[in-house]
């Protein structure tokens, strides 16, 4: 495939959104397909975007779930970008991905997508595990674990590295450190179901599947 299709299919596979009429899973397939093709092809921002490279900040929606921060971080870490905090109200938060424009566009719909399917997942695992009081907290501490270890075999593969100019461009943003604390895991088989699902919402297409099949995965 010469150079020109690989842009074009890159091109298409970022209009894949759930603005577009996907369901997240594939919007999740389509923004991971997209990343490994710029990864393997070493496409340029300005390739994609026909201006000048340049580092962007893009923003995600608000949030107030304490875990947000601990996602956000993990995409960051594998899409070549680096990420912060921004507080709107007294509890809800927005995180800013910092990155080439291709980059900082394919983080934020795949932590988008996995923070609704994360918050899903767990509200239906809490219905179901009765003996752990705190069912909903532990599975998503496995949950983000779960995609931040199948996210890190992607990057790893493709040897995915923060270029130097994003890093520099953050490190010249002088943010202050933040003191919030995600939540503790206390339980290892919810920990355990968490882990399963998160792979599984990275690799695979199987997220809408009912709540037996996943418990029992």
């Amino acid at each position: 495939m010469d150079r020109q299709k690989i842009i074009e299919k890159i091109k298409k596979l970022r209009e894949h959104s759930v603005e577009n009429g996907c369901n997240e899973a594939e919007a999740i397939q389509f923004a991971l397909k997209a990343q490994r093709l710029i990864a393997d092809n070493d496409v340029e921002e300005w390739e994609l975007a026909d201006e000048v490279k340049q580092v962007t900040e893009t923003a995600t929606a608000r949030t107030a779930k304490a875990w947000a921060p601990s996602l956000a971080s993990v995409i960051a870490d594998n899409f070549r970008c680096r990420v912060y905090q921004r507080r709107v109200t007294d509890r809800k938060y927005e995180y800013v991905f910092v990155g080439w424009k291709a980059d900082g566009e394919a983080a934020e719909i795949v932590y988008q997508n996995l923070l609704e399917v994360g918050d899903r997942l767990a509200h239906e695992y809490e219905d179901f595990a009765y003996t752990d009081p705190n069912a909903y907290s532990n599975f998503i501490v496995g949950f983000v674990d779960g995609v931040k270890g199948e996210l890190e075999k992607q990057s790893f593969e493709l040897m995915i590295v923060c270029p130097s100019e994003v890093s520099d461009y953050f490190e010249g943003l002088d943010l202050g450190r933040s003191t919030r604390r995600g939540p503790r895991a206390t339980n290892r088989d919810s920990i355990s179901r968490g882990q399963a699902a998160g792979r599984d919402a990275v690799r695979s297409r199987r997220m809408d599947a009912p709540r037996a099949g996943l418990l029992t995965a």
